[in-house]
């Protein structure tokens, strides 16, 4: 049987784009790859922004005590827990239907700290780049960072507030009626004075940890003062829950 014959014109046209094709490649090769890999990592980037979690609240810990995201014997780590326990105090604030909160542990010690929480054998551990890496991050967030409500040590907060004083942190008296919690100062409650301290995972915080509201960063140029507002806004509305929770 005679095999069926493509026509000269369409074998022509084929020759044509192949060479075209060939031709395109040599010349325009590493443009096309470049292209490629730009089209791709926009590509990438855009997936991101709209897969991106958005959170109700950013609550920031710092302090000697270490927040363990690992749990020893195949339970629900303790970060995990106390993450859930603040979605049961906290609402949907920027209503988007999900609960999220996005927690911050800093371990910030100094020598006294270490040598009462982790022995004489670890005075090595405070020069750790760990430690020095979280006290020079708890310094930025303090000046210009966006996580408002905070709960720090009791000496970490009276040494930020001795230093800046209502320059950093917001009085709270204007949250909460008397005798409703104890008060460090008018800018500080301690953490144990609240209902929601008698929660599980709350309750392996220790006592003497101080809750604050920093005020809005005035550093011209550093902070978008209109995101800033509004992440201190989101504060100030956790802030009034977490004072406010009854179990």
């Amino acid at each position: 049987m005679e095999k069926e014959r493509i026509p000269e014109e369409n074998l022509n046209v084929k020759l044509k784009s192949s060479k075209w094709i060939e031709n395109f490649w040599y010349h325009y090769k590493w443009h096309t790859v470049s292209a490629v890999a730009v089209l791709l990592i926009f590509t990438i980037l855009i997936l991101q922004m709209f897969t991106k979690t958005s959170y109700d609240v950013n609550i920031l810990y710092a302090g000697h005590y270490e927040i363990e995201r690992v749990s020893p014997d195949g339970e629900k780590p303790p970060y995990s827990s106390l993450v859930d326990d603040l979605k049961n105090i906290f609402s949907d604030y920027n209503n988007d239907g999900n609960v999220n909160i996005s927690l911050l542990n800093l371990l910030v010690m100094n020598e006294s700290e270490v040598k009462e929480h982790y022995g004489d054998d670890a005075i090595n551990y405070l020069n750790s780049t760990l430690i020095k890496e979280d006290t020079d991050k708890l310094f930025q967030i303090m000046v210009y960072g966006d996580y408002y409500l905070c709960l720090l040590s009791e000496r970490l907060f009276l040494e930020y507030d001795e230093s800046y004083g209502d320059k950093i942190f917001s009085s709270l008296t204007q949250y909460i009626s008397e005798g409703q919690c104890e008060m460090i100062n008018e800018r500080g409650i301690y953490l144990s004075s609240l209902n929601c301290y008698t929660l599980d995972e709350f309750k392996n915080l220790p006592s003497d940890t101080v809750v604050c509201l920093r005020r809005v960063s005035e550093i011209k140029g550093v902070v978008n003062k209109d995101e800033s507002m509004a992440a201190f806004k989101k504060g100030e509305k956790a802030l009034l829950d977490l004072i406010s929770y009854k179990k």
